[in-house]
């Protein structure tokens, strides 16, 4: 798929309709082809999240706790952090702040993105050899 997760519905909280409203935006694999991935950030590991996703019966990876930044979407923020920082002088508001992140989304090289997703095989690879335990992500 190479389609992005718009940035709505990645701020939203994962409660019931925030996967649906991504899927009435993006054509979504089967859900036997389809691996759900996020950290154990808190709102991720809530008792109300699990159950949702079991209900939805998402295919979710298990996330290693040594791991924060292994996906791929951290190198992202980490990129959308130093580019907001050299905009600071410009950004006054919310509202400048919300169209400077969507300059940025704009612009972001596509080729980027699909490198990281790409590296995903990799990552996974380097968290077994550690046995879960540190990896370079």
């Amino acid at each position: 798929m190479t389609s992005v997760l718009p940035a709505s519905c990645a701020s939203d909280p994962m409660t019931p309709g925030s996967i649906l409203k991504w899927k009435n935006i993006q054509r979504i694999p089967p859900r036997d082809k389809l691996i759900f991935q996020q950290d154990n950030a808190c709102p991720h590991t809530a008792k109300v999240t699990k159950e949702y996703l079991e209900e939805v019966k998402l295919n979710v990876l298990p996330w290693p706790a040594m791991s924060p930044d292994l996906n791929p979407i951290e190198h992202v923020w980490q990129q959308l952090k130093k580019w907001l920082y050299q905009q600071r002088y410009t950004i006054n508001n919310k509202a400048q702040l919300i169209a400077a992140i969507n300059r940025f989304w704009a612009t972001f090289p596509k080729e980027s993105v699909q490198a990281l997703m790409k590296s995903m095989p990799r990552r996974l690879q380097a968290v077994r050899v550690a046995k879960e335990g540190h990896t370079k992500y």
